[in-house]
């Protein structure tokens, strides 16, 4: 359904994992966030779409205190974000960017064991978790011991991945996971991480441009433009009924493979 992201949400932000209410970004003249007002169910997968510079990314960081927004406030489990309180959310919060952001001197489990170290676990538990998620994210064992330039692409996702989850925390942040991966590689990881998402069942807001990838992961699709929300819903909504034309557009704008023979 469309949503008015230009006024308070009007929903308790204690029902909400996460919730900003009329948060406005600007970067000198540039409006990254207009008044924008959501909320994010706990438990639920939540895909934020649209095209490069409309606030994805932006919003994303908001939620995490990684920015600060010039209006408007960002809300954690129902508590207004504060720099005082970002260690304890960062602690109960993954984060996963594009291409995985795996510090290239660390081996896998060296960059996997960066936040357990700070949080006081020994090597055993550390070692251990690591097994553990290796299993999960169906990477070998002896890929842990690899530096990240030994690694492929999507093993490099997967352990970036594992690092978000080390602390299993209560939920996930994902900047474009997938976005520079070739096709295969990202297809298979798609099938993996929609998997993980329903074992898990955390609370998930990913970033993509991508429709379908989108569609895959998310019943929940919010399309931004500009800064704001464009419509809050599900594909269904926005294919059958689109509140503008751009947002038409944005669905109609996936070309189809050939037909063989034609």
């Amino acid at each position: 359904m469309p949503s008015d992201s230009g006024q308070p949400s009007g929903r308790h932000p204690g029902a909400d994992a996460f919730a900003v209410d009329s948060v406005t970004r600007r970067y000198g003249a540039v409006l990254a966030l207009d008044r924008i007002s959501l909320g994010f169910a706990r438990g639920r997968t939540t895909a934020l779409i649209g095209s490069s510079g409309s606030g994805k990314s932006t919003l994303l960081r908001l939620l995490l205190g990684l920015d600060w927004p010039d209006a408007g406030t960002v809300f954690a489990d129902g508590e207004p974000l504060r720099r005082g309180n970002l260690p304890a959310l960062r602690r109960r919060t993954g984060y996963v960017i594009q291409e995985g952001g795996l510090f290239p001197h660390l081996t896998a489990f060296g960059n996997l064991a960066l936040l357990p170290r700070d949080l006081g676990w020994s090597q055993e538990r550390t070692h251990r978790r690591a097994l553990e998620l290796a299993e999960l994210v169906r990477l070998p064992d002896t890929a842990l011991e690899r530096f990240p330039a030994e690694l492929s692409g999507g093993q490099r996702q997967r352990v970036a991945l594992m690092r978000a989850l080390m602390p299993d925390p209560d939920a996930l942040l994902l900047d474009e996971p997938l976005g520079s991966l070739d096709p295969v590689v990202r297809h298979e990881l798609q099938d993996d991480l929609r998997r993980i998402f329903g074992e898990l069942r955390k609370t998930v807001i990913l970033v993509t441009h991508d429709l379908a990838e989108a569609t895959w992961f998310a019943e929940r699709l919010v399309l931004m433009r500009h800064g704001r929300v464009v419509q809050d819903g599900t594909f269904a909504d926005l294919h059958e009924r689109p509140a503008d034309a751009f947002v038409t557009s944005f669905v109609a704008a996936r070309r189809g493979l050939p037909v063989v023979g034609a």
